[in-house]
């Protein structure tokens, strides 16, 4: 679910899923009425979810995904800085990197 900073669904907001590891894989859905979304058919690993509509964005929310299984990324939009998404994407890649590590054992 896509909520705004008051707590609102938000309606039609894009949500960007991305592939860790640099593979370039990226997945992208639209929210509806209810501020939901849903992406299938993603191979497993690593991703990177965000979402944005307007001028408002969230934070990356990392998420591991396997196999016939459900993951669930609730995000908040916010006017968030350059340099606070920077710092968050330098935290997401980190987890992505242990999260891979932790898949190849």
């Amino acid at each position: 679910v896509v909520v705004d900073s008051s707590g609102q669904p938000v309606d039609g907001a894009r949500v960007v899923i991305e592939m860790a590891g640099g593979t370039g894989r990226k997945f992208e859905t639209k929210t509806n009425k209810k501020g939901e979304y849903i992406q299938i058919g993603l191979p497993t690993g690593s991703y990177a979810v965000m979402a944005e509509k307007d001028k408002s964005g969230s934070a990356p929310t990392t998420v591991g995904v396997r196999a016939n299984t459900t993951q669930t990324a609730n995000l908040a939009l916010a006017g968030a800085s350059a340099s606070a998404v920077k710092e968050a994407q330098a935290k997401n890649a980190a987890i992505s990197k242990v999260f891979d590590e932790a898949v190849q054992l």
